[in-house]
């Protein structure tokens, strides 16, 4: 699964009727980030222009592979729906240091490819040039 993430340039009114969750992103010691919800895992890595999503087998902390996590962020996930195909997910924390994110999952890259980004979501975080991408660990910063 590949997704893409964007700032925010208006939060659409009335959140609280939109389906809400609650996800929690682990920012490992080797800089991976891995996100839970509904039970379970994902691993998050930045590959080229998208965030590829992958399921995680995780049996708890600490794990071989990861150790205990640096920094535990919790965030309330709404969904969005733009069509009937595809749900935007809008991510917010309560620490004022972390900003609200937008973004949307793709069963390929081509599909990723050809989205049509609303006039409401704001700029993608990580940018096409390879020079101006951020580090996956500061998109949810």
């Amino acid at each position: 699964m590949i997704r893409r993430t964007f700032s925010i340039n208006e939060t659409p009114l009335y959140m609280e009727r939109f389906k809400k969750e609650k996800i929690m992103l682990y920012e490992m010691k080797d800089n991976s980030l891995v996100e839970y919800i509904g039970g379970q895992y994902y691993n998050l890595t930045q590959d080229d222009n998208y965030i590829k999503i992958d399921s995680y087998k995780f049996n708890g902390f600490p794990n071989k592979l990861n150790g205990h996590p640096e920094k535990i962020i919790k965030k309330n996930r709404y969904y969005i729906p733009i069509n009937e195909k595809l749900d935007a997910k809008f991510d917010y924390c309560n620490d004022d240091e972390i900003s609200p994110t937008i973004s949307v999952d793709f069963g390929s890259r081509e599909d990723a490819d050809i989205f049509e980004i609303p006039n409401w979501f704001g700029e993608e975080i990580l940018l096409k040039t390879k020079s101006k991408k951020k580090n996956i660990k500061n998109l949810y910063r």
